[in-house]
């Protein structure tokens, strides 16, 4: 999924906004899992459509457009990873999906400071439809991993509480 438009506190972000940048920039970028390196969020999520490991590791390294276009015709109720069946709707695919989420953030720490920097903001993000109908994650899924992370961000961080404010240590 890549952010077609970003909200912040119900005002869509400038394409110039560093924040909306560093968000664009996680879900555009290639990041190992499991050793496996994907060229982006969306083309791993796409190869968890497709059966076959060896293929489904040649869809990992596609770009998203190409890799949406492999696999139109596999089957919408299931997940495929590491030789690995996963009903879309099971608390194991909710687990994998998570495991591939930290893995983005893990390779991008300086993420964290913008998603700690908009813990309180209200953030609305908006996607592609072509994109989300052929995704195994709802809208509603991704924004849950993304509070998420942005939850994981703020607990990570070292803070000392000071009267009325937090600070960084």
């Amino acid at each position: 999924m890549f952010p077609h438009k970003i909200f912040f506190d119900g005002v869509e972000a400038e394409k110039s906004d560093s924040r909306a940048l560093a968000l664009r920039t996680l879900f555009a970028s290639s990041f190992p899992f499991h050793d496996v390196e994907c060229y982006s969020i969306r083309s791993l999520l796409y190869a968890l459509r497709y059966c076959g490991r060896d293929r489904q590791l040649e869809i990992c390294q596609l770009r998203p457009k190409l890799a949406r276009k492999e696999i139109e015709n596999t089957n919408q109720n299931y997940l495929y990873w590491d030789n690995q069946l996963f009903p879309v709707d099971s608390d194991r695919t909710a687990d994998l999906i998570t495991d591939i989420f930290d893995a983005l953030l893990n390779t991008y720490p300086e993420v964290k400071e913008v998603l700690f920097e908009l813990d309180q903001n209200e953030i609305v993000i908006e996607f592609n439809q072509a994109d989300s109908a052929q995704l195994p994650l709802t809208l509603e899924g991704f924004m849950k991993q993304f509070d998420r992370l942005r939850q994981k961000a703020f607990l990570d961080t070292d803070l000392i509480v000071a009267p009325g404010e937090f600070n960084r240590i």
